[in-house]
């Protein structure tokens, strides 16, 4: 059954490897996943065919004595049957350890399948994850670091590796640092009243506020409590026409044209200055406070 395994980017980059055909690379990767933990199998093309090229022609056979030719696999035969020994397997491969254990016998006179060399490895085709410089994240392109290993046939991580420590308590346990303003802290509720309004009518706009998402800052109530003076009301009268109205802040003049308008439509500048003018020349006068026309009809007809 085909297990999960481990390939690196250097193989690719592999000078023996380039000379081979890419059938007999791809053959090459493909061994991996179908050799037991020891790197070894049974050395049957037709067999090996359907696993790795079930929909190609190719002749495994003429591949596999391709790899033999170049040393990265060996065949041989103990009591009559055929095996193959994937050089080097158990140095680059990390067999996860509830993989079963191997039930062909090793080459005669050799252990292929652990020799050391180098440490790039005599083919430089080490499939072990190599600690990645400058802190690259192997996940991100795709790689699967020794950390990580898959169990074979299941595709899910390896638990017989620590997990990560959960982040120590005494960093989880500290406290926050105060703020720099945390001793003053500004209550609306409480200055509103200072500034005369009832402790009702001071929670209502508060909560008009909150509703709208205005917060009650020292300025913005600060502002009301000045427009309040110069429309001459008082704190209580203005939070009270605020929360009639929906306001969140409030304006002098706002009251001073809601007093025009009830007193009717502003005059234009013409009429303003008609009015001035009539005012000064008393042609504006009431027709009452004029005094009477004397009547000179008698006195006329007297003399005559």
């Amino acid at each position: 059954m085909a297990r999960a395994r481990n390939i690196k980017p250097g193989f690719f980059r592999n000078a023996d490897l380039a000379e081979l055909s890419v059938e007999a690379r791809l053959l090459f990767i493909g061994l991996w996943t179908i050799a037991d933990r020891e790197g070894r199998l049974d050395d049957r093309p037709k067999q090996i065919k359907m696993e790795i090229y079930p929909a190609d022609s190719f002749d495994v056979s003429a591949l596999l004595e391709e790899l033999a030719d170049t040393d990265m696999l060996d065949r041989y035969e103990v009591g009559g049957k055929k095996y193959i020994q994937i050089v080097n397997f158990t140095k680059h491969q990390n067999p996860h350890r509830d993989e079963r254990a191997s039930a062909i016998p090793p080459p005669p006179g050799g252990t292929a399948g652990s020799a050391t060399d180098d440490a790039d490895g005599e083919h430089g085709a080490s499939t072990v994850q190599a600690p990645c410089e400058h802190h690259a994240s192997t996940v991100q392109i795709g790689l699967i670091p020794d950390s990580l290993l898959l169990i074979p046939e299941r595709g899910i991580l390896n638990p017989e590796k620590t997990p990560a420590q959960p982040a120590s308590s005494e960093v989880q346990a500290r406290d926050p640092e105060p703020a720099a303003d945390a001793a003053v802290r500004f209550d609306a509720a409480k200055f509103l009243i200072e500034q005369g309004a009832d402790r009702q009518t001071a929670a209502d706009y508060l909560a008009l506020r909150k509703a709208k998402r205005a917060a009650p800052t020292v300025t913005a109530l600060r502002s009301i409590v000045s427009e309040a003076e110069k429309a001459c009301m008082t704190v209580q009268a203005v939070l009270g026409l605020c929360c009639v109205r929906g306001w969140v802040g409030f304006k002098a003049e706002w009251t001073a044209d809601a007093n025009q308008a009830r007193a009717g439509p502003r005059k234009s500048l013409h009429d303003q200055r008609k009015a001035t003018l009539d005012e000064l020349t008393g042609r504006n006068r009431h027709a009452a406070d004029k005094p009477n026309p004397r009547d000179i009809t008698a006195e006329v007809i007297r003399i005559a």
